[in-house]
């Protein structure tokens, strides 16, 4: 069974993949208007690069997750992950990039020292679904890190929100 999970897709990120589509485009006119072999030459390089692959990526991200692995697919870019070799999954906003179109990612470890950052728009029917998929424990981590004065906080902690901490985990 396979279950499929579009990408987020962040308003900044779309409003800057439509402005490069209407800037190539804007910018092949002239070349159309001059015409000659070499405008029509690079018209094909020139759209297709700058105004395909915003629009390929668009509306092709997506994350699917097949009994045994998660394949990722992101325009001409695929991944696949096997669910056996997952180690853990932790919210990130880092501006690495990515096969993501929002920066609201989960990064998923596996293998050796290996990742990759996704953003499914749901994100908590993605985790489940891995949840149903896994047998071995996958951990999903909070996406802020404690200042050093804060390290120890937890050792002050009451009981109850020590627990309430560990639910977050996904096992």
């Amino acid at each position: 069974m396979t279950e499929t999970f579009p990408s987020k897709i962040d308003r900044w990120l779309l409003l800057t993949l439509a402005a490069a589509v209407v800037l190539c485009i804007a910018s092949g006119l002239p070349l159309v208007q001059r015409g000659g072999a070499s405008a029509w030459l690079s018209l094909p390089a020139l759209f297709g690069i700058g105004a395909g692959l915003p629009v390929w990526l668009l509306t092709s991200t997506r994350y699917i997750l097949h009994d045994d692995r998660l394949l990722i697919r992101s325009g001409p870019f695929r991944w696949t992950v096997p669910l056996a070799d997952i180690t853990q999954i932790v919210p990130t906003r880092s501006l690495l990039s990515s096969p993501a179109l929002s920066l609201d990612r989960l990064r998923v470890d596996y293998g050796r020292y290996k990742s990759v950052m996704i953003s499914p728009k749901d994100k908590a029917g993605f985790l489940e679904a891995i949840k149903r998929r896994r047998s071995a424990r996958v951990v999903v981590r909070p996406c802020h890190r404690q200042p050093p004065a804060m390290a120890n906080r937890h050792e002050a902690q009451p009981e109850a929100d020590r627990r309430a901490g560990q639910d977050r985990a996904v096992r």
